[in-house]
């Protein structure tokens, strides 16, 4: 298959280059930076160049579209042009030039679950794909965007797309720094030791670190900088950080496995999909977190062992 790669000099687009070039798919690839990846077609392009684009996708049997923003750092109206204009331009090549299949990066953060400045509730545990939506940051918001821009060109064109949304972390241990590793470690163990205590001792515990949570959340503290996450390094509110994730991550091997299913599975229409791991992160007993940390939904859910608040058994399909 000759796929055209969107972003292929990001993190997630290099692995991913090289994964579908591994498994023999001819690979054309645009980014504003060359990966320097022998044996691919590479061109420079801007996303917001529109015209151009039309070029890059003649001639390819589907797109796999990674580039954008992976968070809120940047300013808002910044962030949405290219994550949501960037994407609509990508989709409107494709259908220009015949391209049927189009598989693009989205992230569980299109719930608005995690960024928000105003908190919602969960309705269900394990999370599905179709649980409501409340965003109200630009990141999440462009999330939201990127999915419905599928839905759109699937109604008008009949392009077939999946929106991968992605987990929170991608677990590479090669390349984790020595402080986040010891923020993960110090979080784990506080999530024992709140197991330990007494339910009103624990709540009382968890209920202060959600208020500190949702006031940096209030203050729109996460929007424009990338320091909020030197914020939630306390152990306390590397857990909310946790919870407002669904203990979530996915294993970078898995996720390119996943997008080149994506690319070639035989289905049809608009799809979000959750792709993270079986597992929750803390890899801790599921009832129990939810016990901890989604008390309202603990006795209506189906858990088990420590399986993910997030089901990926759609995308399994």
């Amino acid at each position: 298959m000759k796929i055209l790669i969107t972003g292929c000099s990001g993190y997630v687009g290099r692995a991913a280059l090289d994964h579908l070039q591994a498994h023999g798919h001819e690979i054309r690839a645009i980014d504003l930076t060359d990966p320097e990846i022998p044996g691919i077609d590479f061109r420079t392009a801007d996303l917001m160049e529109a015209q151009s684009l039309n070029e890059h996708c003649t001639g390819v049997d589907a797109i796999l579209h990674l580039a954008g923003i992976p968070g809120p750092a940047l300013p808002a109206t910044d962030l949405f042009a290219l994550n949501c204009a960037g994407t609509f331009n990508v989709y409107n090549a494709a259908a220009n030039t015949g391209v049927s299949r189009v598989v693009v990066a989205s992230s569980i953060h299109a719930m608005g679950f995690f960024f928000g400045p105003k908190p919602f509730e969960l309705s269900q545990l394990p999370v599905q794909e179709d649980h409501p939506k409340f965003t109200t940051d630009s990141y999440s918001f462009s999330k939201q965007i990127t999915e419905e821009v599928g839905d759109y060109f699937w109604r008008r064109d009949g392009i077939t797309s999946a929106s991968l949304r992605f987990g929170a972390g991608w677990h590479n241990p090669q390349l984790s720094r020595e402080d986040e590793i010891a923020a993960y470690v110090a979080a784990k163990e506080r999530a024992k030791y709140l197991a330990t205590l007494p339910p009103d001792t624990s709540a009382a515990l968890i209920e202060k670190a959600q208020t500190t949570f949702d006031q940096l959340r209030g203050d729109r503290a996460f929007e424009g900088n990338t320091s909020y996450v030197k914020a939630l390094s306390d152990p306390d509110l590397k857990l909310m950080w946790m919870k407002h994730t669904f203990f979530s991550y996915v294993d970078l091997a898995d996720a390119c496995q996943a997008m080149e299913r994506g690319l070639t599975a035989n289905f049809t229409g608009s799809h979000p999909l959750f792709v993270v791991h079986a597992n929750n992160i803390l890899n801790q007993d599921a009832v129990q977190l939810a016990r901890l940390f989604y008390p309202a939904l603990v006795d209506r859910a189906v858990l088990s062992g420590a399986q993910s608040f997030l089901s990926g058994q759609r995308a399994a399909k």
